[in-house]
């Protein structure tokens, strides 16, 4: 049995190399949770400095001269190695005993395989029309009546070619 080690950095959707990067060029990730021991789970939201300074500044235009959400943790930088320092020494200091979490009854199971460890290749849906991409020609068209969307449904009628 693998050890889970505590605090643990849980993202709410896949968090593989392409949104690693892209959170570290946009500053700013929301979709992480500090999940503790006791199955309690805290929602944070990173920013960097400059992703921050922005966002105050578009703010103060629009006239709210302030920036609050909870849970918001400023790093150096978006990646995986600074969230996850900083969940550490924060879960250290205290930091997380001044927040509401959210209680471990009542909610989705864990998703061990989205925790801070990037996936290397994208899994594939439950159903494998999750996979299937639709042809142009399949797609409904404006003042067509459609029995059906996909070549595989047992509703579509054969195709009738004339004089058949």
């Amino acid at each position: 049995m693998v050890a889970v080690h505590f605090p643990r950095l849980v993202f709410r959707y896949p968090f593989d190399e392409a949104a690693a990067y892209e959170a570290e060029a946009r500053g700013y990730l929301a979709y992480a949770v500090v999940d503790l021991n006791n199955g309690t789970r805290y929602p944070v939201v990173f920013y960097d400095p400059v992703r921050l300074q922005q966002d105050l500044e578009v703010e103060v235009s629009e006239g709210r001269p302030f920036i609050a959400e909870p849970g918001m943790i400023v790093v150096p930088e978006v990646t995986i190695a600074r969230m996850q320092e900083a969940v550490e020494r924060l879960f250290q200091n205290g930091f997380f005993d001044s927040l509401k979490g959210e209680p471990a009854q009542g909610r989705e199971p864990r998703q061990v395989s989205w925790a801070t460890e990037p996936q290397r290749e994208r899994l594939p849906g439950p159903f494998i029309e999750d996979q299937m991409v639709v042809a142009p020609g399949d797609l409904p068209r404006m003042g067509r009546e459609v029995d059906c969307l996909y070549p595989h449904d047992v509703t579509r009628q054969p195709d009738l070619f004339p004089g058949e």
